[in-house]
């Protein structure tokens, strides 16, 4: 790569670890959904435990029990300012100690896969309590703004840099979230987002691709990660490799076995590498089929239970935008607005798109409408109620990408780069400030949150104000990159 493609691909990994930075940083110990059973998961497989007694944990939940320290044994934590969006944190302080003293403490993500959780938990053990957790999120984070500048490298390498500013679009509020957590969910979204833009950069078979001794080998570790990460990843794999495989038929010239094959056989077979692994460790190391709890019991009629999964569509798909804490306020509605009307711009300026490629948008923004309709319906039946919409962002963010990977690479931009990354990193910047704003003040509380500080974050007001700076510095670094690629194109 040329020095101007390294610096935008450095410009996307550092935005991305800045924002997941400071959003680790903001919010309050254990206060992000799920977050103390993936924590004391995570400590006991960097420390060799891979099971435990059994055990019920969080909401009756099946669980196993791990020897941990103590400053990570107060798991409903929480519990003492969610429930009002005026409550402030404050009230962890005092809970949350540094005792290294080992005592069990139960996890319901016992049986999820160990690779997330033994990356990051061996600095919890390092920094027993507040900084422990806070070093857990930062290597979280860290480890998708790597994949987010692995899926960034292969649109600068085909020269499509609207890829760029789509990355910022589709990568919502929601994923940010969970970066700057204890969870693996938004790993597994970043390689979702790496395996979507491989894969359709190898089946894209029309371009000039990026050298095969790069993509090949990306499209399998991003295949395999997207496999292994979280449980259930199948659910969301096979639809996935199935959308892709789809759009590679420009002619029916190419459903004739030789050509199908030759186009399509990398994805096929990484798609199934995934699915075999993630299936294989549903059913043979997940007895309890725990995946996302019960929020309701059990029982019902499937179809019933389907009409009811329907009247939550609206919530599922607002929730992919953003919901943050326990569950417990949304994002602005403004958020969710800019990024949709960006996507419409995108989508509005592409190059006219083949019949395969618009199918494969309508199949996908279906599965993304209609899939917890299914899913939940079936699953409510059997395992209970608490399908959440972010689950679907593995899917949902192959609607813009693949868009952005069947634009045509141009010698003169036709995207206005710098206005689009403008508004997105705007629309981010409202769901982090509305965040701050309900854990630093209350949400009912004078906007200007930095003015009436009721706590001062799990490592100080000062740690707060510099990850704010950094993701302003990272912001206009990005904007000049893109700058100097739209006054490049226009020589």
């Amino acid at each position: 790569m040329k020095i101007q493609e390294k610096r935008n691909v450095w410009a996307i990994f550092l935005f991305f670890l800045a924002l997941s930075t400071c959003w680790a940083v903001i919010q309050p110990v254990y206060g992000v959904a799920d977050e103390p059973q993936h924590a004391v998961k995570a400590l006991a497989v960097s420390h060799g435990s891979l099971s435990g007694p059994k055990t019920t944990g969080q909401s009756g939940y099946p669980a196993m029990e791990f020897k941990v320290p103590e400053a990570y044994s107060n798991t409903t934590l929480w519990q003492c300012f969610t429930g009002n969006i005026d409550f402030s944190p404050t009230c962890t302080d005092s809970f949350m100690s540094r005792n290294s003293n080992l005592v069990p403490v139960a996890s319901s993500a016992a049986e999820y896969p160990p690779l997330y959780y033994g990356l990051v938990g061996w600095a919890g053990w390092l920094f027993p309590g507040p900084w422990g957790i806070l070093a857990m999120r930062l290597l979280t984070a860290l480890a998708c703004s790597i994949l987010m500048a692995l899926t960034a490298m292969i649109f600068v390498l085909q020269k499509r840099y609207v890829g760029l500013v789509t990355l910022l679009v589709a990568a919502t509020p929601m994923m940010f979230s969970f970066a700057g957590s204890i969870n693996p969910f938004a790993p597994e979204v970043a390689a979702a987002f790496l395996y979507w833009t491989t894969s359709l950069s190898v089946c894209n078979q029309s371009d000039n691709q990026p050298s095969k001794k790069i993509l090949i080998p990306l499209l399998y570790f991003a295949g395999f990660l997207f496999g292994t990460i979280r449980p259930g990843s199948f659910v969301w794999l096979i639809p996935v490799t199935l959308i892709v495989v789809l759009t590679s038929i420009s002619k029916l010239s190419d459903l004739r076995i030789g050509n199908f094959w030759h186009s399509t056989r990398h994805v096929l077979t990484s798609g199934l590498i995934g699915t075999v692994i993630s299936f294989s460790w549903f059913i043979f190391g997940m007895k309890n089929r725990n995946l996302s709890g019960s929020m309701q019991p059990v029982g019902g009629h499937i179809l019933s239970n389907m009409r009811v999964s329907f009247e939550k569509t609206d919530d599922f798909l607002r929730q992919m935008y953003g919901t943050f804490g326990w569950l417990e306020f949304n994002a602005p509605a403004a958020v969710s607005l800019l990024l949709l009307a960006l996507l419409i711009v995108i989508y509005a300026r592409a190059e006219p798109l083949t019949t395969e490629v618009r199918i494969s948008l309508l199949l996908t923004i279906a599965f993304v409408i209609f899939g917890p309709i299914i899913l939940e319906g079936a699953r409510a039946s059997t395992s209970g109620w608490g399908f959440q919409g972010r689950y679907l962002l593995p899917v949902a963010v192959g609607i813009p990408l693949m868009i952005a990977s069947r634009t045509r690479p141009q010698q003169k931009q036709i995207y206005p780069l710098c206005i689009i990354a403008i508004i997105a990193i705007i629309a981010h910047a409202l769901a982090l400030n509305h965040a701050m704003r309900r854990y630093f003040t209350g949400l009912s509380k004078p906007y200007l949150w930095v003015l009436h500080t009721s706590w001062e974050g799990i490592v100080g007001l000062q740690v707060t104000l510099i990850s704010i700076l950094l993701v302003f510095v990272s912001s206009i670094y990005l904007i000049l990159q893109l700058r100097s690629l739209e006054s490049q194109s226009m020589d």
